[in-house]
């Protein structure tokens, strides 16, 4: 549930950019469901359930840290489709844009905020 979360934002950008769109055959396509048609569709089953978003806060310590953390998931599919070189590039972009959209806290860290959505039902 992070895809307004600035990483996403900043790669669904740049992925649809002039320079970068022709490179991707197969963009990424997300299937999941809003948290409201997940709770229609929990509602049409059962009386008892819950519905809960959480935002971990992940302290990095370095904006190199993040692209660390999304070469190895979401930057993967994308980084997988292009020349090493072209990987390189976005990557780099990707990076500098990053660098601009999470700021640094008095301390030195950054805060990379992490979504996640849960629900427990009974039927």
């Amino acid at each position: 549930m992070n895809y307004q979360e600035p990483i996403h934002l900043i790669i669904g950008e740049l992925i649809k950019s002039r320079k970068w769109k022709n490179k991707f055959a197969n963009p990424r396509l997300f299937h999941n469901l809003t948290q409201g048609e997940y709770f229609d569709l929990l509602s049409e089953v059962t009386d008892d359930f819950s519905i809960w978003e959480t935002v971990y806060c992940h302290r990095m310590p370095l904006h190199e840290s993040i692209m660390e953390w999304y070469k190895g998931t979401g930057l993967r599919p994308y980084l997988n489709e292009l020349s090493e070189h072209d990987a390189e590039e976005f990557e780099r972009e990707v990076y500098n844009e990053v660098v601009k959209a999470y700021p640094i806290q008095s301390n030195g860290e950054i805060i990379f905020r992490f979504p996640r959505f849960f629900f427990t039902a009974i039927k």
